[in-house]
């Protein structure tokens, strides 16, 4: 049991049995082919035509029919004079000639067949004497000359129409019809009657496509490869067959398995069994008819009771068949019955099933950034979510992909010409980089075509656009495929992810860069125009500039740089400036010690105290004067220390001199040997001989000491007794000194020990006898020593000690400090010496013991210390000096020299000395009497400088004044600190330079971040692909292109299995392809029937589109509605509202009821989507197709003026007027048709096509009245103008439907409607007068044949149209003024001026959309800058946001906008204009002369009338036209101040035709060739004797009534800002105002010498050619540097230019030289050479270059040729070269073998008619071969 089904999924299954039942009512069976009323062919039918070949294609590109294009072949002219002047005959085989019944005697004169005297008003043919043969000649002309074109021509002219119609078809195929079409080719044709009904009507249908060979223009008609073979059973059912699902199972099954070919009737074994199988299933009695009746194969069988199937084919165009559409639906109705459970349905189909909600939804958009800036939409921060947008965006777009961020679905209404397909390119872009699928649909292809091509290359290969041919989507999609799959294989995610990475980090950089380059520019730009207040009074910046520069010294006398701000407000008064005045006066010439420190009188010494000072100062001043002449040596150092040090070293020579004195007073003899060792740096054996006694001595000398005091007497002889010394040790033991032992020894013994006494005693107890024991060591001791002091002394140095007692250690002692004191004396030697070394810059040395110099170097030291003694004097000139050294100036200055250079010079004396301290001091107190004026000066001069003028104080201070007048302090000081004031407010502001930097850096990286945001659109787009494409998606796509690579490009052997096998592949490798492209009913053909397939689906044109569109919303996750209901919507005329009511009631009543009424059939899918996606579509409003004037009536009619046209033409594109306003004058209705206005129109457009200006412009034709006059003018254009006009200018013919979505540069609207007509209205009316009106880029013309005030008051549509083509803007009475006048402010009349001056051509207030452009400048190349003058009262500090805004707008669309504020103009307007000359220069912008006749208007009056045949036999009637080049306030005159209409001229039939301006041109060369200069008035006195004029031509002019018709060619010849006049073709230059000249270039190769001659003309005798066939025409190759185009601009080079141009002429020559400077412009780059290429080019002509004028025309020859010979014409490839470009001289070359047959003209013409397949000659072409025939006429006669 299922669960029960959600209410949307019911819903949902309703609305598509709505869809398919509304489709299927308009499916109306047709039992008869013929019933269709379109085009048809049976295959037996075109068997056999001249051109057209059936089944002529390759295996791998089938071409079922081909139909050659053929010329139309001219009748055949009679050769006799007296059957020519009687035969009339139409350029018809079906026609019969005949001969007129009468006929004018002239023409009979002119004949030569009756003599002019014998000539009647008119001669009747029946009265014609030469009658009878006139009747011979006529019939033996029918039967032979005119009956063999007819038999050779009839076939050629029904191909020629089958031509026509499938040209027509193609057109119409591809969208112009607004019914949907196709062709289709029946096979198997079914015939029966029964029932009263009659079937014929084919078993089986193949789709075909048609295509326009690109380099055949032939005709070609395929099998479409798309659309599977049709089994036609409607037709079948209704005649009531049987076994209809029997036969078509077999069939479908047949037709599946075909393995060698695809259906086709070209082979038989595809269609002959189940044709047969029809014959034997669907009627009892039916019969093959190629098996009845092998005879009757490839015809349609007879219509009879018997079911008869036949194999004839046959093309016929129906109405396409929704079979695929309700195929489709049935799969989705599957999909949605399944019983598994019901899918979870997509937002977007959703939201037209669910209630809407009632609660209020809180939406929150989020901020974006990209690649533009568009304030209140983007961050200004650089901050948010990237848009990856690659193309520059506006508002609108923005705010769409913010809605589609939160909505299910958004709708987008877009007015004609907002960039919708802009708009969409960069939807799809942007949901590509996220990994998002897009499906763009349209109701027809036109919307879609150039879609892929806005797309970033680098992402293009992801979409494929399927449209008209199913052969150029599939190449798309095969490449596509191969692309796909071979970037899969190499792609690194990780490295693509690197790269995005880099890619964020520089998007990031670059938008705060932006943001802070932004922030910037609008801080200076709102500085720079702010207006100031000074001194409580504002000025705006001009007013300020205006004041500055109208006293520009009394700005500039102020030194200081003075701002504006409140610091800078002067602190000081007038009365200030008066006391200051004062002082200064009274000060003078002592200015100087203002503020200066000057020494106080106190503070100075008393004249006593400096000459007492200035004496001893004159004593050391001799001392210095001794040392300087070396009498006493110089000191070191003559610092603080130098006293002590001189003090020391006093010391040290007088403490040196003590120590020579001891130790040379000294009574030794060794002393000078002693010192001698001393000062020798090595050590003396001697020395260290005494050195080691030293010790000893001293030893000695403590034994000496002691018994000095405690005298022991011990007897000499005992000294050695050994038994004395031992009885002393007993004694000193406390022993008895002599032993037991006794005898003779003892006795002896105690007499020693009795003698031996202790202080004169005799030695008793231990202590004293160990007195003696010391004593006599001491003693022994004392010998010793003696002894080695001897020995030693014996060497030279010390004396011997003499004697026994220890006194010689005193002896010893004094020796020893002999050696010392030496030993002292050479080391303070060696101080002193070191010490004067040091103090004494020189000094002689101290010689050892030199008395002298020791007293020399007392004196100096005593001489220096009483220098520095003398110091007190010394100290009071420092101090003085020291007083006056920070004093200033004079006073200051002679007090330090006196100081200086007189105190203490002994040649100056007291009295000297004191007569100049006096006077000084007089001068100083004079000067300290000054102080309150002094006071004065400072105090204000400071108010000065603290008010921010330091200078000026500083001057104010230093100079002093010197006449009678302060100069720097004037009475206007007050206007003079302002000034300067304001003029540095001015500078500071002026960062024009700075902006400039700005501007170059945000453009630079714009460009960055535009490619940064391609490059990262490329890469995200890519990687996400590669993140979906798995296994089975990459083998899909290589099995789709292994199978498309074995059936070619559809169709060949086993070509059946191939495509089942692509198909299959296909189906699965579509999911691959992100992005799809097609009108609706190949969604249905093309992809799976998938829910929510695609993430985002966009709805093109949705106005046109239907809710039949459902397959493509099923397939939508979220839908953007693109439209405009103010457009022709769907239009259900003829329907059955009664029936529409009742599908409506059966399938609808169940759907939300608020979107019931906008699900039915008659409402679009833009309806539907403002319904169900409520909040307000977003309106596009920048309009970027129509020129201002066209898109106007639109704008104001539909729009309610919120549409923004952007698009200024530039000078190439500008079509003056832009309307035109053409009333027919005999126009009339006849029924649905308005015959003279379809002549009018075929006219205008043939003029069109012959202007080799209007080349490349496209055209379109529309009806504001049904479509039977659009089919009427289609079939005269088809029939006079031929395909090649048609292809040639893309020319459309339809009504308003068949243009929506297209655009043209120049539509014409025929009204239709005559007087008394009924109204239009309704919004079906205003939606096709609003298309209409808005398809023209340039130039749109009203062709009517009734006035306003015939019009019903009711008619307002039609009143309101015919209004805008009188006065498109009528609230703007600014075009009526002149350009200086419309300047807004005298900023932009003095800019104004000042180019003018320089000849650049300006316009003013040029108005772009919502704007105005102050000036715009325009050059050549359609190069042009706008100018806007900021600063004045339109441009204020509160605009300045606006305007940037507005500049960036400008940007976007194209514009270059240089800026300059109106206060740096006022200060510096010749650095000003020089800065814009060279921006201007730069961008190639050039003075081109002639501003005053440039002028650019809105409307243009025309008056037509059909003219009458002046013979009723005539071929056909001449067209005359009359213009009227009024705006619409010069249709009307003055007449007691009312407007009264002005009547439209009269027509004339009149004889002689209107001179050209060609003729003009031509004659002004011949009149100018003289070298002199011309006036245009000289040059209008003089033309009148050599222009044929005619009565028209003297007819005044429209603008000039003064002036006659002819004289306006005149003024359009001269004039230098037409295209074609002789100023922008180089061949004249301006001589001044109205001044012309031969150009310089010209002359200066010899314009007036016999190599220029003009073709033809009776004098000149032409020569006949070697060889009447040249050499094939080859194009040169140039090999230049197309890189740098602008090389062409620089003078230096020209020599390499006139090289260039001679290349080319010696190859091509003779060339006309309007083409050669097209090659060269174009071997530049360039894709137009405008006046200064030309100048460059003509001046670069080759002297060696033959020259000959044609017309107006210049012919180059090679250096080699004659022009005077006839050049053999050289064949060139197809399209290569028009007849147009080949020069007279050579086209004659092909009228020499027909005037050698004795041709007639008319036949001549013909040859070259076939020779350039031209199908009928135009006028002007007819005249040129009429030339050309005439050279080669004069040619051979000169040779006979």
């Amino acid at each position: 049991m299922h669960a029960p089904v959600a209410p949307e999924i019911n819903r949902l299954i309703d609305l598509i049995d709505y869809v398919e039942a509304t489709e299927r009512d308009k499916l109306k069976t047709v039992l008869d082919y013929q019933d269709h009323k379109a085009f048809r062919k049976t295959g037996a039918e075109l068997q056999g035509l001249p051109g057209v070949a059936l089944d002529v294609g390759r295996d791998d590109d089938p071409i079922w029919l081909r139909v050659d294009r053929l010329p139309k072949r001219a009748p055949p002219a009679p050769e006799d004079s007296e059957l020519s002047v009687w035969l009339t005959y139409r350029d018809d085989p079906k026609s019969e000639p005949r001969l007129k019944s009468e006929i004018a005697g002239a023409v009979l004169v002119e004949a030569g067949l009756i003599p002019a005297e014998d000539a009647p008003e008119h001669v009747s043919f029946e009265h014609f004497a030469e009658r009878e043969m006139v009747e011979l000649l006529f019939e033996s002309w029918l039967k032979n000359a005119w009956a063999s074109w007819v038999a050779i021509e009839t076939p050629r002219r029904e191909t020629i129409a089958l031509y026509n119609a499938l040209f027509m078809l193609r057109q119409q195929l591809e969208g112009v019809s607004d019914i949907p079409l196709e062709l289709t080719c029946g096979i198997g044709f079914a015939t029966l009657f029964r029932d009263g009904k009659r079937l014929r009507y084919p078993l089986l249908t193949v789709a075909q496509e048609i295509s326009l060979n690109e380099l055949t223009h032939a005709i070609e008609v395929r099998p479409r490869m798309e659309a599977d073979p049709g089994l036609e059973l409607d037709a079948l059912d209704k005649m009531g067959l049987g076994a209809l699902d029997q036969w078509r199972f077999a069939t479908e099954k047949f037709l599946g398995e075909l393995e060698e070919e695809s259906l086709s009737p070209f082979a038989s074994e595809t269609f002959t069994p189940p044709l047969r199988q029809a014959a034997a299933l669907l009627h009892p009695d039916a019969v093959y008819i190629p098996d009845e009746d092998p005879e009757q194969s490839g015809i349609i069988p007879s219509i009879e009771a018997q079911f008869r199937v036949g194999d004839a084919f046959a093309f016929f165009q129906r109405e396409r068949r929704a079979t695929q559409l309700m195929e489709d639906l049935r799969r989705f109705r599957e999909l949605l019955e399944d019983g598994e459970g019901a899918p979870e349905l997509p937002k977007a189909v959703a939201s037209l099933l669910v209630e809407p909600a009632d609660e209020v939804n809180q939406e929150e958009y989020p901020e974006f950034r990209g690649i533009s800036s568009v304030p209140g939409v983007t961050t200004s921060t650089g901050e948010g979510k990237d848009l990856f947008f690659p193309l520059p965006f506006n508002r609108e777009q923005v705010e769409v992909v913010q809605r589609l961020e939160v909505r299910p679905g958004v709708v987008v209404q877009g007015p004609p010409g907002t960039g919708k397909t802009h708009t969409i390119a960069n939807i799809i872009s942007h949901y590509l980089a996220l990994g998002k699928r897009v499906l763009v649909t349209s109701q027809k292809a036109p919307a879609l075509k150039v879609l892929r091509d806005k797309l970033p290359e680098a992402v293009r290969p992801l979409a494929v656009s399927l449209l008209e041919s199913d052969r150029d989507g599939l190449k798309q999609f095969q490449e596509s495929v191969d692309i796909i799959a071979e970037k899969l294989q190499r792609l690194r995610r990780h490295e693509l992810q690197g790269e995005i990475d880099d890619l964020d980090e520089q998007i990031d950089r670059l938008h705060r860069q932006l943001a802070m380059i932004d922030t910037e520019i609008d801080k200076i730009g709102r500085a720079a125009i702010s207006p100031i207040t000074v001194d409580g009074e504002t000025y705006e910046p001009i007013r300020a500039a205006r004041l500055v520069a109208g006293s520009p010294e009394l700005a500039a006398w102020m030194p200081d740089d003075l701002e504006v701000a409140s610091a800078f407000d002067p602190a000081f008064t007038d009365a200030d400036i008066s006391a200051l005045r004062s002082s200064r006066k009274a000060v003078g010439g002592d200015l100087i010690y203002l503020n200066a420190r000057l020494p106080e009188l106190e503070s100075l010494p008393t004249v006593e105290a400096l000459l007492n000072a200035h004496k001893d100062l004159t004593r050391a001043e001799q001392i210095r004067e001794m040392i300087s002449k070396g009498e006493l040596p110089a000191l070191r150092d003559d610092g603080d220390q130098s006293v002590s040090r001189l003090r020391e070293l006093s010391a040290k020579l007088k403490s040196l001199s003590a120590e020579e004195q001891r130790v040379f007073g000294a009574s030794y003899t060794w002393t000078n040997e002693l010192l001698l060792c001393l000062g020798r740096s090595e050590a003396d054996d001697r020395l260290s001989a005494f050195e080691s006694l030293r010790g000893d001595a001293q030893q000695l000398g403590a034994e000496y000491q002691y018994f000095l005091t405690r005298p022991i007497f011990v007897p000499e002889e005992s000294l050695n007794d050994s038994k004395f010394l031992a009885a002393i040790v007993r004694a000193t033991e406390g022993k008895p000194p002599i032993g037991f032992a006794g005898g003779m020894f003892a006795s002896r013994l105690k007499g020693q020990l009795s003698q031996v006494t202790v202080l004169g005693e005799s030695a008793a107890g231990a202590e004293e006898w160990g007195d003696v024991q010391r004593f006599v060591a001491a003693r022994i001791f004392a010998r010793r020593f003696q002894a080695a002091w001897n020995n030693v002394a014996f060497g030279g140095i010390g004396d011997c000690l003499e004697g026994q007692e220890l006194a010689i250690a005193q002896l010893a002692k004094r020796q020893f400090d002999h050696i010392d004191n030496a030993k002292a004396l050479v080391a303070s030697r060696r101080e002193v010496g070191g010490l004067v070394e040091t103090t004494f810059v020189s000094c002689s040395g101290l010689g050892d013991g030199d008395k002298k110099a020791v007293s020399d170097l007392l004196e100096a030291i005593d001489a220096h210390l009483l220098r520095y003694r003398l110091a007190d004097a010394e100290s009071l000139r420092t101090a003085l000096c020291s007083e006056l050294e920070a004093c200033e100036h004079e006073i200051s200055a002679d007090l330090r020299a006196l100081a200086v250079a007189r105190l203490g010079n002994p040649e100056v004396s007291i009295n000297m000395l004191a007569d100049l301290w006096n006077t000084l001091i007089v001068r100083l107190r004079k000067v300290h009497g000054k102080r309150e004026a002094f006071s004065t000066i400072a105090e204000v001069t400071g108010l000065i400088e603290r008010s921010g003028a330091p200078t000026w104080a500083r001057q104010l201070r230093s100079a002093s004044v010197t006449g009678v007048e302060d100069e720097l302090l004037p009475g206007d000081w007050e206007n003079r600190w302002r000034l300067r004031r304001l003029e540095r407010w001015l500078d500071a502001n002026d960062k024009h330079r700075r902006l400039r930097d700005l501007g170059a850096d945000r453009a630079e990286k714009e460009a960055l971040l535009k490619r940064a945001y391609e490059r990262s659109i490329e890469l995200r787009t890519w990687l996400e692909l590669s993140k979906k494409a798995s296994d089975g998606v990459k083998a899909a796509l290589a099995a789709y292109a292994d199978a498309v690579r074995r059936i070619g490009r559809g169709t060949g052997k086993r070509a059946g299995r191939y495509r089942r096998q692509a198909r299959e592949a296909s189906d699965r490798a579509k999911g691959a392809l992100p992005c799809w492209i097609m009108p609706h009913y190949r969604v249905s053909e093309s992809l799976p029937a998938d829910l929510g397939l695609f993430d985002l689906v966009i709805v093109d044109e949705a106005s046109q589109s239907t809710v039949a569109a459902l397959p493509a919303l099923l397939r939508a996750k979220a839908i953007l509605i693109v439209g405009d209901d103010k457009q022709v919507s769907p239009d259900l005329v003829g329907r059955d509202q009664a029936r529409a009511d009742e599908l409506a009631l059966r399938h609808l009543s169940g759907q939300v009821s608020d979107y019931r009424a906008s699900l039915r059939e008659e409402q679009s899918l833009y309806d539907l989507g403002k319904v169900v996606f409520a909040g307000g579509a977003i309106m596009l409003t920048e309009h970027f197709r129509c020129v201002a004037p066209i898109i106007e009536f639109s704008k104001a009619q539909f729009y309610n003026h919120r549409l923004s046209p952007l698009r200024l033409p530039t000078a190439s594109e500008r079509l003056d007027p832009p309307l035109i306003d053409v009333r027919i004058e005999d126009g009339y209705r006849q029924g649905d048709t308005n015959p003279p206005e379809a002549a009018y129109i075929v006219q205008e457009i043939e003029r069109i096509a012959s202007d080799p200006l209007m080349v490349k412009r496209t055209i379109g034709v529309t009806t504001l009245l049904g479509q039977k006059q659009a089919a009427h003018i289609y079939s005269l254009i088809e029939q006079n103008l031929g395909p090649e006009v048609i292809e040639q200018h893309h020319l459309r013919v339809g009504d308003p439907t068949a243009f929506q979505g297209d655009e043209r540069d120049i539509m014409f609207i025929s009204l239709v409607a005559q007087a008394g007509d009924s109204s239009l209205s309704g919004v079906r009316f205003e939606q096709r007068f609003n298309v209409a009106l808005s398809r023209a880029r340039n130039r749109t013309y009203l062709v009517r044949s009734v006035d306003v005030d015939a019009l019903r008051h009711s008619d307002q549509l039609r009143r309101a149209l015919l209004d805008h083509f009188r006065t498109p803007f009528p609230a703007d009475g600014q075009e009526t003024k002149d350009r200086r006048e419309r300047c807004e402010s005298d900023f932009e009349r003095e800019m104004y001026d000042m180019l003018a001056e320089r000849g650049y051509r300006i316009d003013t207030q040029v108005k772009v959309g919502d704007f105005r452009i102050d000036l715009v400048v325009e050059g050549e190349n359609d190069r042009r800058v706008a100018i806007e003058c900021d600063g004045d009262r339109y441009h204020g500090p509160d605009r300045w946001a606006s305007d940037m805004n507005r500049q960036r707008i400008l940007e976007r669309a194209g514009w270059t906008v240089w800026r300059c504020f109106a206060s740096r103009f006022v200060r510096d307007q010749g650095q000003v204009l020089e800065e814009l000359v060279e921006f201007l220069s730069e961008r190639g912008v050039q003075p081109v002369g002639g501003a005053d006749e440039w002028a650019s208007r809105h409307v243009e009056l025309r008056t037509w009338h059909t003219p009458e045949e002046p013979d009723g036999d005539d071929l056909q009637a001449s067209t005359l036209l009359i213009e009227a080049d009024v705006t619409a306030e010069n249709n009307l005159v003055h007449s007691d101040d009312e407007l009264v209409p002005v009547p439209p001229p009269r027509i004339k039939q009149i004889d002689l035709p209107r001179v050209t301006e060609a003729q003009v041109q031509d004659k002004i060369l011949r009149l100018m060739s003289d070298g002199q200069i011309w006036s245009n008035a000289q040059l209008k006195r003089a033309l009148p004797e050599h222009l044929p004029l005619s009565p028209e031509d003297c007819e005044p002019a429209t603008f000039r009534p003064h002036e006659e018709k002819w004289e306006e060619l005149v003024n359009n010849a001269l004039s230098p800002s037409r295209g074609n006049s002789l100023h922008s073709r180089g061949l004249v230059e301006s001589r001044g105002r109205g001044l012309h000249q031969l150009a310089s270039s010209l002359e200066e190769h010899g314009a007036r010498d016999a190599t220029y001659q003009s073709l033809p003309s009776s004098e000149t005798v032409y020569l006949l050619p070697a060889n009447e066939l040249g050499e094939e025409y080859q194009i040169t190759e140039l090999a230049v540097p197309k890189d740098d185009g602008d090389l062409l601009y620089e003078h230096s080079y020209q020599q390499r230019l006139e090289e260039i141009l001679g290349q080319v002429v010696e190859q091509e020559g003779p060339i006309y030289l309007d083409l050669a400077v097209d090659r060269v412009a174009r071997a530049h780059g360039k894709q137009k050479a405008g006046r200064i290429i030309q100048e460059k080019v003509v001046s670069a002509i080759p002297t060696k270059c033959r020259r000959s004028f044609e017309g107006n025309r210049l012919v180059l020859f090679p250096e080699l040729s004659n022009p005077d010979i006839i050049v053999p014409l050289r064949p060139s490839r197809s399209n290569l070269r028009s007849h147009r470009d080949i020069p007279l001289i050579e086209l004659a070359s092909l009228a020499l073998p027909g005037i050698r047959a004795k041709k007639s003209n008319d036949e001549i013409l013909g040859q070259y008619a076939n020779a350039f397949k031209l199908a009928r000659l135009r006028q002007l072409t007819k005249v040129r071969f009429e030339e050309a025939i005439t050279i080669a006429k004069s040619a051979i006669e000169a040779r006979a």
